[in-house]
């Protein structure tokens, strides 16, 4: 006769597989970067950080993948040693972009490497408010058939200083640092394994369930101590220009995307802003990747420990820990379909506010910050869309040119000026 243990196990042998093809690494990015992915709060990302992102669920097939990168990247070489890029620690997106409006750069494609501007872009192509004129717009182009309409954000960025004053309303955002948001949405996230944890205590009197439930909780606050420095924003250096160029995101599928602004503002988010630090003080920079990627390793048994103890726990236990398994596996499955994992994200919050019409800054403990506001136009086809970048870029090309030309011009009337202005001096022959 089969007993009550033996279809708990099963059951349990059930959630591991199901939830271990459904888990996605990014809850790892998540553990390993609290500053930016705990950076947003509202009402609706705290309901979705409690009901749909517990970290007590199997996870182990996920922290493994999590693991191999780290080897396949050099991570486990020592001390400044292996590529970030592309773990769990500095993701990578695989996403182009173009300086269109640089001489001898308007067709070579450039990784944008950790992708900022790429997801602050994408999460402005959903629920954007459109304006009154592009309502009118979609409105009459509902009567004709198309396959898709399409977005162009026009997104312009700016540099300013701790010394230069802030523009009146603006949204003040920053990612360098632990805040309260951080410890809020931290916790937030494990008040179902909480929960959970209480009936134990209460119904089933089983003190290691207790703790069991609440150690996703306990890695996550002890992430806040490990988590790497990263590199902040950053001022132009000698030789680079402060003149604008417009840049193009290849990432069509979300829409089609321009940026304006400083080179080196730009460029920063499309290469090592927010890269681990790993030169200055390495053994205690060290010392902080190896405590991040233990957490990771913690998280491989955690599932296999539970799923091990049902052999031991009282039928009350087994029916609460199944119960939770259920439920986490369940939101995780709603999560990744509907791709809510990003949520509280810094470039979510970034977005939030700038569709609406808002000036965001993105500062850090340097002085140092950067301002985003956005402009949408919706076209009926991408074809509209490209027409409309294309003349844009030819604008502000004609724009340059014209600030040149008249720079040259200032300049040889100058240099003429001085070359009279020298004859006036000779001395006349008598």
């Amino acid at each position: 006769m089969v007993s009550f243990k033996d279809i708990t196990g099963a059951l349990g042998t059930i959630l591991s597989y199901l939830g271990a093809e459904v888990a996605e690494e990014n809850v790892f990015e998540r553990l390993l970067w609290p500053q930016r992915y705990y950076s947003d709060l509202s009402l609706t990302i705290f309901l979705r950080l409690v009901f749909l992102m517990p970290s007590g669920g199997p996870l182990h097939r996920a922290a493994l993948e999590t693991l191999t990168k780290f080897q396949k990247n050099g991570l486990y070489l020592g001390k400044t040693r292996g590529n970030m890029l592309g773990s769990a620690f500095y993701s990578r997106m695989d996403v182009s972009y173009f300086a269109r409006t640089l001489n001898g750069q308007e067709s070579a494609a450039k990784e944008s490497r950790n992708g900022f501007l790429v997801r602050v872009a994408r999460s402005l192509a959903h629920g954007y408010v459109a304006r009154q004129d592009d309502k009118e717009k979609m409105m009459s182009a509902l009567a004709v058939s198309k396959r898709a309409y399409v977005p162009l954000h026009h997104v312009y960025l700016r540099s300013c200083t701790s010394k230069t004053p802030a523009p009146s309303e603006i949204v003040a955002v920053s990612e360098d640092k632990l805040t309260w948001k951080c410890f809020v949405g931290v916790v937030a996230s494990e008040l179902t394994a909480i929960a959970a944890a209480v009936i134990a205590g209460a119904y089933t009197h089983t003190t290691w369930l207790c703790v069991y439930f609440v150690l996703p909780l306990i890695f996550k606050v002890f992430s806040f101590g490990s988590s790497v420095r990263r590199e902040s924003l950053r001022a132009a250096v000698d030789g680079e220009s402060e003149a604008e160029a417009v840049f193009e995101l290849d990432d069509v599928n979300h829409g089609l995307v321009l940026i304006q602004g400083p080179d080196h503002v730009v460029r920063q988010f499309c290469r090592h802003y927010g890269h681990p630090i790993r030169g200055s003080d390495a053994t205690a920079n060290r010392m902080r990747e190896v405590m991040s990627m233990s957490l990771v390793y913690l998280f491989v048994g955690y599932f296999p420990a539970g799923l091990i103890a049902l052999l031991w726990l009282d039928d009350d236990a087994q029916v609460l820990w199944l119960s939770y398994q259920l439920y986490v596996v369940f939101v995780m499955h709603i999560s990744r379909l509907l791709g809510l994992n990003e949520c509280g994200r810094t470039e979510e919050r970034i977005a939030r506010h700038v569709k609406k019409g808002r000036e965001v800054m993105l500062s850090d403990s340097t002085g140092l910050s950067v301002i985003f506001r956005v402009e949408t136009v919706w076209f009926e086809n991408v074809t509209e869309g490209r027409r409309a970048m294309s003349d844009t870029i030819a604008a502000h090309k004609q724009l340059c040119n014209s600030s040149d030309e008249a720079v040259k011009s200032e300049s040889t009337e100058s240099s003429v000026t001085e070359q009279d202005s020298s004859r006036d001096n000779l001395p006349r022959a008598r």
